[in-house]
């Protein structure tokens, strides 16, 4: 087990986030420590990973026009 804590939501925005690993459901309260399963914060390790490369990709696209 690890200790994470997501960032929390902008006012209006989902205070929650769900991560299914092996078929075992989470969900992860934004803003609060928790301890989870190490697969489940290399899911969300991931996630930010490809969120990054996607704006890299639209960023470098906006770019070129």
């Amino acid at each position: 087990m690890v200790k994470i804590c997501l960032p929390r939501a902008g006012e209006g925005r989902e205070q929650e986030i769900f991560v299914g690993v092996n078929g075992v459901g989470y969900r992860i309260r934004k803003g609060t420590e928790v301890q989870v399963p190490e697969a489940v914060a290399e899911v969300l390790r991931h996630s930010e990973m490809a969120d990054r490369a996607n704006e890299a990709f639209l960023t470098a696209s906006e770019a070129k026009f």
